[in-house]
């Protein structure tokens, strides 16, 4: 196993045979022991640390290898998208067609068509239409849940969380992850159901549920399927060697 650092000496990630893992360093006050866990998708390893120095972390990693291949031999075999597969958006099938032409992404009855001027720039072109097919999604949910609370985002926004679906700041912006896309749209109506709730209550009471319960009243077989096959979604990719 070795560590790997950026120009700066930063340590940044870790390669074991022939897999890389990122490493992410998060500081937290109050902490004594050094911790390890993997991100849902198991291709980021979170060391959370207090106030300990880089030698020691680096040490800290070192002595925890054995865990460390326990953990990726648990690693799930990517999903790779690439044209001529089906993938399910919200939940309706889609066969990828790729065709040259003007960026865009255009749904015809089962055929999901991405035009793009080169095969090469697919993968980055597909995610951006993606993502804006999500914002879309969510922008549009959020606002009818927040009316029916009383409330309103100040902003929308979609991420690549890498251990959450959504979240909801203090000054009312409503964040997303735009890999709910690849799950049944009740799924992603129920995260939307959730954050706006949060609107009204930033805690997880007995009050804060009963206003997702009546935007979304069976949450939690949704919040069940998030928990059982959520971590699937972490495992999408492109396929980078897809042409034309």
């Amino acid at each position: 196993m070795h560590l790997l650092k950026n120009e700066h000496g930063i340590l940044t990630g870790l390669q074991l045979d022939e897999i890389f893992i990122n490493v992410e360093i998060r500081k937290r006050v109050g902490i004594k022991r050094l911790s390890l866990r993997f991100d849902q998708a198991r291709t980021c390893l979170r060391v959370s640390v207090g106030k300990t120095s880089f030698s020691k972390i680096e040490d800290f990693i070192y002595q925890s290898e054995e865990w460390i291949r326990k953990g990726v031999k648990k690693l799930n075999p990517p999903l790779l998208i690439k044209p001529g597969e089906t993938i399910r958006i919200f939940g309706c099938p889609y066969v990828l067609e790729v065709q040259k032409g003007f960026e865009g992404l255009v749904f015809e009855g089962e055929r999901m068509i991405l035009s793009c001027p080169s095969s090469r720039k697919y993968q980055k072109i597909l995610e951006g239409e993606l993502k804006k097919e999500a914002f879309r999604f969510f922008y549009e949910h959020s606002f009818m849940y927040a009316r029916l609370l009383g409330t309103v985002p100040s902003e929308i926004r979609v991420r690549d969380f890498k251990s959450r679906w959504g979240s909801c700041s203090r000054d009312g912006v409503l964040s997303y992850s735009w890999r709910l896309i690849f799950a049944p749209k009740e799924v992603a109506q129920y995260v939307c159901a959730h954050e706006v709730s949060h609107l009204k209550e930033m805690n997880h009471g007995a009050l804060f549920w009963d206003l997702v319960k009546k935007l979304c009243p069976f949450y939690k077989v949704y919040r069940a399927w998030l928990r059982k096959d959520g971590s699937a979604l972490f495992r999408i990719q492109w396929d980078h060697e897809g042409s034309f």
